[in-house]
């Protein structure tokens, strides 16, 4: 077994919107755009995490398949944005060392497998947390 080289594992995750956000974690390996427009078509955008809440409900799915997750989060130059609505970030749950945007060449965000928040490189194929929202109408 030497020489043999691990890949981090990354999905993805969707939100469903009604009264409150539900999540749909995809299991492929895809890099942040591929998450983000595959979420898009399939869904509405990946995950953006605005409360203690919402961050809870992340890792307690997170923690169910030990895996790094990409989530909606990227860093715009001027400003940290996410995905879903271009909004701009409010709330934030940084692993102690991060943002470290190591060899420049890092924008895009992930939900470590410990729980906090990681700055990557958008090209890292992982698994992404997307966010879906459905409206209902009553007619």
């Amino acid at each position: 077994w030497t020489g043999l080289k691990l890949l981090p594992v990354m999905w993805f995750l969707s939100v469903i919107l009604c009264d409150s956000h539900d999540y749909v974690l995809i299991q492929e390996y895809k890099a942040w755009n591929e998450a983000q427009d595959f979420c898009r078509k399939n869904y509405v955008d990946l995950a953006t995490v605005q409360t203690d809440e919402e961050w809870s409900e992340l890792n307690k799915l997170r923690a169910k398949y030990r895996s790094n997750i990409w989530i909606g989060l990227y860093d715009d130059v001027n400003s940290w944005r996410w995905s879903f609505r271009d909004e701009r970030l409010t709330y934030a749950r940084w692993d102690e060392d991060q943002p470290d945007n190591y060899r420049g060449d890092q924008d895009c965000v992930m939900l470590h497998s410990n729980g906090y928040w990681h700055y990557k490189g958008c090209n890292l194929k992982c698994v992404a947390k997307f966010q879906h929202i459905d409206v209902f109408w009553k007619g």
